[in-house]
Order: C-alpha cells, then sequence, then structure tokens
C-alpha cells in the first residue's frame, strides 16, 4: 500500500487530472449504458473501454524499465581541452512488448558550481525496441561535469497520458583549460643561461664543491670562480660551473581579485596563460614550479616538478574562480612565508596601477626576480604603451597579452 502511495505521489497534478477524467468518462458511459441503453450506448461503452484501456495500459511499455549506456564518441579519456566540443552517444533498450511510438530523451550535464543543461531530442525504437541518440555539446568552458540522470518519456498516440523511466549512466570528466604551446621562452633562457640576470640561479641554487663544468664569465663572478686554465685556451674569460643542490624556483602568480576582471573571458584568458607557463616549464624541465592564488581561499603548491605535482596545480585551474577585493601588495606580503630568496615571481595579473609598481619593487627588495604579465582586455580601448614605459623604465621584464595566440610571440618563441 505504500508502495502504491509513493508512485502516486510521484505523478504530476496535472496527470493526475488526466487519469481521472479518463475514469469519469468510463463511468459515465457505463451510466448511460445502465439507464438508457441501446446499440449506441453500449457502442459508445465499448469504443471508450477500448480506447480508455489502451490509455491506461501505457505504464507497462517498460519505459520505467529502460537500459542503457553512454560514450563520448571523440574522446579518448576523460580529459577534455578547454573549447572543445564533445559528441555524445546514448543508446538505449526498451524491455516489454507494447508498441511505443517514440520516446522524448532528456539528458542534463551538471557543472560542478552547479550551472546545468538539459539537452532535449526524440528517437523512434526500432522493431527489436531499442534506440539510439547522438548531440553535440559545444565550446564546453573549463570545469569539473558529470551527468545527471536521463529521463526518457513517452505517450501514448493520442498525447493523452505520459509515462517516464530514469536511467543513470553516470560519467564524469574535466575540461581543462585552454592550454598553448609555447616552443621557447627567451627571458627564462637568458636567465637561466645568465645572460640576463645571474641572482635567480646563484641564491635559489646552492652550489656544492663538485665541478660540473665551464661556462662564459657573468659580470659579477667571484675571481675564485674564474677557471683559469680555460680562459688561457680559450682568450676569453670562463668560469667554473658547480653541481648545485637544487633547481631554480618559479612560482606563478595568479591575480583572483573579482573586481580587475572586466568578463568571464578576460579571467579565462588569465587562467589559459597560466596554464600554458605550468605546461611549459613541465615540457622543458627546467626548473621547479610552484603556484600560489589569492581570494577567500588562498591556494599554494610549494615549487616541486613531475608530472603528478602538474596534475594538482592544473586541477586547481580547472575550478578556480575570481574571487574577493584585495591589494596584491598586502597580499603578497601576509603570505611571504611561501616565498624564497632567487624564486622568480610569475606575476599574471590586468591591473594598470600603483599596486602594480610597488608589488614588483617588493619582490625587487626581497631578493626575488620578477617577470609581470599583464593580462588586457582586447577591447580596452586606451593605449597601453605610456604604462609599460613606466614598468620597463623601472627595470622591470613585462609582457601584454591580449590574446591568449599572441603569447608564443610575445615571449620570444617561434611562432
Amino acid at each position: 500500500m505504500a508502495n502504491y502511495s509513493s508512485k502516486y505521489a510521484a505523478i504530476s497534478p496535472n496527470q493526475k487530472l488526466r487519469y481521472w477524467i479518463i475514469y469519469t468518462i468510463m463511468f459515465c458511459s457505463l451510466l448511460f449504458v445502465i439507464f438508457q441503453g441501446g446499440k449506441l450506448a453500449y457502442m459508445i461503452f465499448i469504443i471508450v473501454v477500448i480506447l480508455g484501456a489502451y490509455i491506461l495500459s501505457g505504464k507497462w511499455s517498460g519505459i520505467k524499465y529502460v537500459k542503457g549506456n553512454r560514450n563520448l564518441m571523440n574522446q579518448k579519456g576523460v580529459n577534455i581541452p578547454g573549447g572543445s566540443s564533445i559528441h555524445v552517444q546514448l543508446n538505449f533498450d526498451f524491455p516489454g512488448f507494447w508498441p511505443i511510438p517514440y520516446v522524448i530523451i532528456r539528458d542534463q550535464l551538471v557543472r560542478k558550481n552547479g550551472e546545468s543543461s538539459v539537452y532535449e531530442s526524440t528517437i523512434i525504437p526500432d522493431w527489436k525496441r531499442k534506440g539510439e541518440l547522438q548531440y553535440v555539446i559545444p565550446s564546453l568552458k573549463r570545469g569539473f561535469y558529470h551527468f545527471s540522470n536521463t529521463t526518457c518519456s513517452t505517450e501514448d498516440i493520442f498525447g493523452i497520458i505520459e509515462h517516464q523511466g530514469q536511467i543513470k549512466m553516470s560519467l564524469s570528466f574535466k575540461v581543462l583549460p585552454k592550454i598553448i604551446e609555447l616552443p621557447r621562452w627567451q627571458f627564462i633562457d637568458d636567465v637561466l643561461k645568465g645572460t640576463q640576470n645571474s641572482s635567480m640561479i646563484t641564491l635559489s641554487s646552492r652550489g656544492t664543491s663538485q665541478i660540473n663544468g665551464v661556462r662564459d664569465y657573468v659580470y659579477g663572478d667571484r675571481i675564485s670562480r674564474i677557471h683559469w686554465n680555460a680562459t688561457a685556451r680559450t682568450g676569453a674569460l670562463k668560469s667554473k660551473d658547480f653541481e648545485r643542490e637544487s633547481l631554480p624556483r618559479m612560482m606563478i602568480i595568479l591575480d583572483c581579485d573579482q573586481g580587475v576582471y572586466d568578463d568571464s573571458k578576460h579571467f579565462e584568458t588569465a587562467v589559459s596563460v597560466a596554464a600554458s607557463f605550468l605546461k611549459y616549464g613541465i615540457k622543458h624541465q627546467q626548473m621547479a614550479q610552484g603556484y600560489i592564488s589569492f581570494g577567500s581561499n588562498p591556494a599554494y603548491f610549494e615549487p616541486a616538478q613531475g608530472q603528478a605535482h602538474f596534475e594538482n596545480i592544473l586541477n586547481h585551474l580547472i575550478e578556480v574562480e575570481p574571487e574577493g577585493n584585495y591589494s596584491l601588495l598586502e597580499m603578497m606580503k601576509k603570505h611571504k612565508r611561501f616565498f624564497s630568496e632567487g624564486t622568480l615571481c610569475l606575476l599574471i595579473s590586468p591591473r594598470k596601477n600603483n599596486d602594480i609598481i610597488q608589488t614588483l619593487n617588493w619582490i625587487k627588495h626581497s631578493d626575488m626576480n620578477s617577470c609581470y604579465v599583464c593580462v588586457t582586455d582586447p577591447f580596452y580601448s586606451e593605449s597601453s604603451i605610456p604604462w609599460f614605459k613606466t614598468i620597463q623604465s623601472k627595470g622591470f621584464y613585462s609582457l601584454e597579452i591580449k590574446h591568449l595566440e599572441d603569447l608564443p610571440s610575445k615571449i620570444g618563441g617561434e611562432t
């Protein structure tokens, strides 16, 4: 009895009303036979009973016990590049024998932040009571996704009563930030070779007494580091290159202040820039990379190497959102314990104000190096040339990125 009550409560009010109308018509036709009689009354009663039986018997169509499976046709794994389109294929099997004229499929895709999209289509089962549905989800933005229960519904040929069934075909996947390949980063090559600034290497990597080779002399090297034999052979100053106890470190700093971005696409560009630099460092294995972002819940990843470390940061970048309203300099000072001497601070921010200049000065006075990547809205009308002249006049390395596709050429790579 309890099971019947729960099923009855699950029926929508509109469906309940239609059931009661059918029962009322059948009851009235019966009264017409009893009190009026005659061939007309019997004919009406028989037609009403047959039609009513057909309509009510739809609940035995097997739609409630539907079975199926789901496949992503154009994807080999659950990691999907940002901006991609996915082709979804659904296969259904409807048990039973009662005819099903058509089935309405409603498939729901849910993003981790609560956003959802419903994709609706209609299929006609074949004579084996099987059906297939294919549809495309275009231009997915980064995030964690999963498919909710799929609803299958059908109606009789008159469209009076709807019968539903749900099937759970669990499938989760994640859409990565859009990442662009960086073949070369001229600035970091110069830094690591010592031609740009040797402080990053000398401060972040303590040398051992084991000589690793000979390199070109860099202005500022101590006299004790000069390799006199190699200098005499080549006629140019050469310095001893010692093995280091640790790799140079780079800290990616992503500005997540919601007030400095014009829209969601503007922030997506900043996230993609951070992910592209992260992949470049992993690919070339030149340094230990870390990551930090500020907001209501600051995220910090200590500089390290390895694929597992890369995936941990990437998983954070998949779901990071702009939040909070803060001064960048104050947040850097507050989290000073996360930074160490000699670290290269890759600052990704759209800010063009005194807060950036003060932050870059603080990084310099903390014996660290900086690289300021300004992510500018492509529709920003004012010229950025005066601002970057001010930055460069103070001796800071900076880049302006309007479109992600411009990043390889901006950093000195090959296009």
